[in-house]
């Protein structure tokens, strides 16, 4: 009995290993296309507040001032 559950564990440990894996690439994966997509917002963010603006002949450099 000993001897076929040597044999058939290493079969499930690898099975269940290559489920961890798939599992630990979809959690990389998801990470990395979430943060592909802050990054693009934040660019868009930083294209239209770094423009210099012109206030009641005030100038301000990255932000917005409301008066």
């Amino acid at each position: 009995m000993r001897y076929i559950l040597e044999i058939i564990l290493p079969c499930k440990t690898a099975a269940f290993g290559m489920q961890n894996n798939r599992f630990c690439n979809t959690l990389v994966m998801r990470w990395l296309h979430n943060s592909i997509v802050c990054e693009k917002y934040l660019q868009l963010c930083s294209l239209v507040f770094s423009h210099t603006i012109r206030i009641e002949g005030e100038v301000t450099q990255g932000a917005i001032c409301i008066k």
